[in-house]
């Protein structure tokens, strides 16, 4: 494992169901990012994708419901839990582990799109995270953070 700075144990993002949320201005703000999400992941032409802070599993599965090959991990294991539970429920195998972005090596989670959407706000070393999410990105990285 390398040493690095540890990230939030409790990630708040994680406790509130902002895809299936019935409060018209959150669908609002979700409905724009998933159809960004749908058009920047469709671009890049590729169908493996690996998702480092998967939380739940929602953007995965979203991608696997479109013929992509996807995998990816999360630091908190309730979540992944919840992610691998909704792959049984649709009949797919677990695809999900926990695991910190500062262990990630390109042997274990590189992909020719690796996604990293709402969690870099939660690293302390933004520089060191976004070293390792580059070294794993073969060739396509996409990142978001709340504005």
């Amino acid at each position: 494992m390398n040493e690095a700075p540890a990230a939030y144990d409790n990630v708040p993002g994680n406790y509130y169901d902002k895809y299936n949320t019935r409060n018209p201005i959150a669908r609002y703000l979700m409905d724009g990012f998933l159809s960004s999400f749908d058009m920047l992941t469709a671009k890049t032409g590729v169908r493996n994708a690996y998702e480092v802070g998967c939380g739940e599993g929602n953007l995965s599965i979203r991608l696997h419901d479109r013929g992509w090959n996807v995998r990816g991990s999360d630091l908190e294991s309730v979540s992944v839990s919840e992610a691998n539970e909704q792959c049984t429920k649709r009949g797919l195998e677990p695809i999900f582990e926990t695991r910190s972005l500062f262990d990630l090596t390109p042997e274990v989670a590189s992909a020719e799109l690796v996604i990293c959407c709402e969690v870099l706000e939660h690293i302390p070393d933004t520089e060191q995270a976004l070293a390792i999410l580059k070294s794993l990105a073969k060739p396509y990285l996409l990142v978001s953070v709340p504005r």
